[in-house]
């Protein structure tokens, strides 16, 4: 996913909603539902282990990728469900535009 913002990014808040990725299957990874890659305080080595951009490859720039290559062979280890990655930019004038990325796995046989 391309993120663009010509006011340059301020923040990037990125919230899971899905069905099977719990808060504690989340933070087995070092993540949590919530976070921004921006500011990712705690969860800067967990993110960066997933190829996620934090801090300074965030804040100020103009375009990035949101690649979720990495994170994503986790959702068929839990199964079937519908995984919503709701994805806030805003940038550095304050203003907010909200994305969601939604990914379906299927059940295996």
């Amino acid at each position: 996913m391309d993120i663009v913002a010509s006011n340059r990014i301020a923040n990037l808040k990125v919230t899971i909603d899905s069905e099977t990725l719990t808060e504690n299957i989340l933070n087995e990874v070092g993540l949590l539902k919530n976070f921004d890659l921006a500011y990712p305080g705690s969860l800067k080595e967990g993110l960066e282990g997933l190829a996620f951009p934090t801090g300074s490859q965030v804040i100020g720039e103009k375009s990035l990728v949101f690649d979720i290559a990495q994170f994503t062979p986790l959702l068929n280890i839990y199964g079937a469900g519908t995984h919503k990655f709701i994805i806030e930019v805003i940038d550095q004038n304050g203003k907010s535009t909200i994305e969601t990325l939604t990914l379906i796995t299927q059940k295996k046989e």
